[in-house]
């Protein structure tokens, strides 16, 4: 039995790593809940000490006079490997938000009030990649867009989209209301960013685009404790305090994944859900040739089960006997890969 008020992190296997009793870092078997490993660990304050794993490597803030910095353990056998550079430098506001990890393994450090920091792991010791302003987010979360993009909070309650590759700050949403901003966000397959504030009494969840216009919000007291949470089919769960629990669902269902084309993996999303008295919705697809041609097949019946209509690799989930519109469209992508067409 142990007490902690950290989250956990998962091993690929499944294992939990998590901050435990006694100021140790600890990796439970998933199978029997027997300790695989129990390690010296500290870290700053609350909510800073969750850790993220990438590979086999255990990654967790560590704190001390002389500033916050991350810590490297080894998933396997716990041993600590080594430290990052001091983020944010000394002092200033207590360091409560966590690390997280984009999908090439690149570790994002949010100092909340200073600074959020982009780190390569090149095995031997940390690499700085870029720094950018963050603003002043207590125990907040960012998150990763499904092109890359970064999401982490800025100055006067705001959310910030960063290019990944500069740090660049690329968008900014409007100033978000609240009593208090502690706030949580969840992105979803298609690119939209949901955020609560961490509000107590003002407490509510927004949704917005990819690039932060503002989508829809609900009120919601006492989300300050609640992040919002997708289920796999893009349903929406966020709690308030007492007995309040809502489950959003609306736009399109996304069916299907993308397949792996000459540009990498392909993805498409909209923007919106076609209906009727909205005669304009957008699609994107990412990850395309530059200035390619895409074949969109549009129609009202799913398949029910994909099939390889061209015999070339590419699963077809609409109905291509009874689509509407069958339409071939300059993608008109730039050299990323990216772009879309309004229909």
């Amino acid at each position: 039995r142990i007490s902690t008020t950290e989250s956990p992190a998962f091993a690929p296997n499944g294992d939990i790593v998590f901050k435990g009793d006694g100021q140790k870092l600890i990796r439970i078997d998933r199978t029997n809940g027997q300790t695989v490993w129990s390690v010296n660990y500290v870290g700053p304050v609350s909510d800073s000490r969750c850790p993220a794993i990438f590979g086999n490597t255990v990654y967790c803030w560590e704190g001390t006079i002389f500033g916050s910095f991350i810590r490297a353990f080894d998933l396997t056998t716990g041993a600590m490997k080594y430290d990052s550079p001091v983020v944010g430098g000394s002092g200033g506001q207590l360091q409560q938000a966590g690390l997280f990890i984009g999908p090439d393994g690149t570790v994002y450090a949010p100092r909340i009030s200073f600074e959020i920091a982009a780190f390569t792991d090149t095995g031997s010791g940390f690499a700085t990649k870029w720094k950018t302003p963050m603003g002043n987010a207590v125990f907040s979360n960012g998150a990763v867009g499904p092109d890359g993009t970064i999401y982490t909070y800025g100055a006067g309650n705001t959310v910030t989209r960063l290019h990944p590759v500069t740090g660049a700050v690329m968008h900014t949403s409007a100033p978000i209301p609240t009593d208090f901003f502690q706030p949580r966000m969840a992105i979803d397959a298609g690119g939209k960013v949901y955020v609560t504030n961490g509000g107590f009494s003002q407490g509510a969840v927004l949704a917005f685009t990819a690039d932060l216009q503002p989508i829809w919000s609900d009120a919601i007291n006492g989300v300050n404790i609640s992040g919002p949470a997708l289920a796999s089919n893009g349903t929406l769960v966020v709690c308030g305090t007492g007995t309040t629990m809502r489950a959003y669902r609306g736009g399109p269902n996304r069916f299907g994944v993308g397949v792996d084309g000459c540009a990498g993996l392909h993805a498409i999303a909209s923007d919106s859900a076609p209906k009727l008295g909205n005669l304009t919705f957008k699609i994107t697809s990412t990850s395309g040739p530059a200035n390619s041609l895409g074949l969109v097949l549009v129609g009202d019946v799913q398949m029910p089960s994909p099939v390889d209509l061209f015999g070339i690799g590419i699963p077809i989930f609409v109905d291509p006997f009874l689509s509407n519109v069958l339409l071939g469209l300059d993608l008109l992508t730039d050299a990323g890969g990216f772009g879309g067409a309004a229909l």
